[in-house]
């Protein structure tokens, strides 16, 4: 990531980085957080975009998106038909955030 305070303090590192680097006792686990080629575009110009799990998100002013419509399992039907995205690359931030604990 390396952008803005943490690229400033840190080049090339993370907010994690930054964490150890200020010995603080927090480490941030941005699973919820998207690249570009990540998600399905539904209007770029209003910067609203499907996640991998099925919500509908804005970009903001903020740093992060907000969900304006969650993925909806309100049936046993739409559960039955739900499938959630493959953990392993959303397991990285956690695994990373683990191994500094430790």
């Amino acid at each position: 990531m390396g952008v803005g305070s943490v690229g400033a303090t840190l080049p090339g590192g993370d907010q994690n980085d930054l964490a150890v680097h200020l010995d603080t006792d927090a480490v941030t686990v941005p699973t919820m957080i998207y690249e570009d080629h990540q998600v399905e575009w539904a209007d770029r110009e209003k910067r609203r975009f499907g996640d991998k799990w099925g919500a509908l998100q804005q970009y903001t002013e903020e740093a992060l998106p907000v969900p304006i419509r969650p993925a909806r399992i309100e049936t046993p039907e739409d559960l039955a038909c739900y499938r959630p995205p493959d953990p392993p690359g959303s397991l990285t931030g956690i695994r990373r955030a683990f191994n500094l604990a430790v």
